[in-house]
């Protein structure tokens, strides 16, 4: 399921993915479009992570927004 390098915290922190608040430094280099992954997460998913990329903040675990291996999320 999850490589060996997902079960180890750090390694889900150095995936590559964009921090919300750095989403308008790639917008002020030319980059409208943002691509969220979760073709096989539930629309609850994809919902929330929509709004805190859009509202540029998220208030709640940062795991929620990534694809960490459950154990992580506590």
């Amino acid at each position: 399921m999850y490589s060996q390098e997902a079960r180890i915290p750090e390694e889900i922190i150095k995936s590559p993915w964009i921090r919300l608040e750095d989403c308008s430094a790639y917008e002020n280099i030319g980059i409208s479009h943002f691509k969220i992954f979760g073709r096989t997460k539930p629309t609850e998913w994809i919902f929330r992570c929509a709004e805190a990329y859009s509202n540029r903040e998220y208030k709640g675990n940062l795991l929620d927004l990534l694809d960490a291996p459950r154990p992580f999320k506590k």
